[in-house]
């Protein structure tokens, strides 16, 4: 069985390495569970970008165009996966020719948990780059803000990576890594460099850095340890995500002992900061894509023992926040409202 333990612990069972790891690689990118469903949506820079823009009222075909730096066909077929994925529905506005536009389903809708953890952490910490110079507005108190993690079931506001517990299936992150549905991006839509600033976009869009990340979040320290949750990460791939955290700080290299050479990664101050991000994509996938099946991570809100369902807060009048009520201040009023 798992072992579960706060956030910062170790939380899966290490086990010795399998002699046929290969063989189990390879069955886990073909059977992907809900995680990793997840990360082929949202492990890609250009289906976010899509998304984001959505909810920047983004309808059809030609508002994506004129927004993005993208081609048509990779656009099109972009918009043909977040319709099969379920993200988005078709709906006809031209018959003769027949042109769709493509509305955010609830699925979709419910996404907006995450890009508001994602505008959190650009705001703090990639300014310069991300989106920390929109202003996001609380339209009930009409007050600018700054969203507090809260947990749905208790109403508790300001809650913390180390407030949370972590209960984790035996092949998770094995299985959370499947095949790139995709070909690879161009060097232009790499994972950034250490000369640049990380933005939010470019941790998640990248789904080996964001699968590195959730280890981390989950206590794995060692490189061998990484390499043993993240069975198809392959070792350069692995040793470059690391090295980048470290030089983003997001994780920080410690010795496993006084005066040791070997060394353990640890997370940050800045790290830690991203846990709201990863706690509304492990309660988005646990609500919509485990078809019963079973989840491949649960957080636990240690106060009231209950499974952690992340909401927001407003830092200045402490109601909760609602998809409707938040607006930023070059958009037009509630999270696209007309959805």
């Amino acid at each position: 069985m798992p072992k579960e333990d706060r956030y910062g612990g170790a939380v899966s069972a290490r086990t010795a390495p399998d002699p046929s790891s290969a063989q189990r690689s390879k069955r886990m990118k073909e059977t992907p569970n809900a995680l990793g469903r997840t990360l082929l949506i949202l492990g890609d820079h250009r289906n976010l970008n899509i998304i984001l823009e959505a909810f920047r009222q983004a309808r059809r075909f030609g508002d994506w165009q004129e927004r993005l730096d993208i081609s048509d066909p990779v656009l099109a077929g972009r918009l043909r996966s977040l319709v099969a994925d379920g993200i988005f529905t078709t709906i006809p506005y031209n018959n003769a020719p027949l042109r769709h536009e493509y509305r955010l389903t609830e699925r979709g809708r419910e996404l907006w948990h995450v890009f508001v953890a994602l505008w959190m952490w650009e705001a703090r910490w990639a300014n310069e780059r991300g989106n920390g110079r929109r202003t996001l507005i609380h339209d009930v108190c009409d007050h600018p803000c700054s969203p507090l993690l809260g947990c749905s079931a208790c109403g508790a506001l300001g809650v913390t990576p180390r407030d949370t517990s972590a209960k984790v299936s035996g092949d998770s992150f094995e299985r959370s890594n499947p095949s790139r549905r995709y070909r690879r991006a161009a060097r232009a839509d790499d994972p950034v460099t250490d000369h640049q600033t990380m933005t939010a976009t470019d941790l998640l869009g990248d789904r080996w850095s964001m699968s590195v990340m959730a280890a981390a979040f989950l206590g794995t320290r060692r490189f061998s340890d990484f390499q043993q949750q993240l069975v198809t990460i392959p070792p350069l791939t692995l040793a470059d995500r690391l090295k980048l955290f470290v030089d983003q700080q997001l994780l920080r290299r410690v010795p496993i002992a006084e005066g040791a050479k070997r060394m353990e990664y640890h997370l940050t101050p800045k790290g830690l900061d991203f846990f709201p991000a990863l706690a509304a994509i492990v309660a988005w996938t646990n609500l919509w894509l485990t078809e019963g099946q079973p989840h491949p991570i649960v957080i636990v809100h240690n106060t009231c023992g209950n499974v952690f369902e992340p909401c927001f807060g407003c830092n200045v009048c402490g109601k909760r926040l609602a998809r409707r009520e938040i607006h930023f201040d070059n958009q037009r009023r509630g999270l696209s409202p007309q959805q």
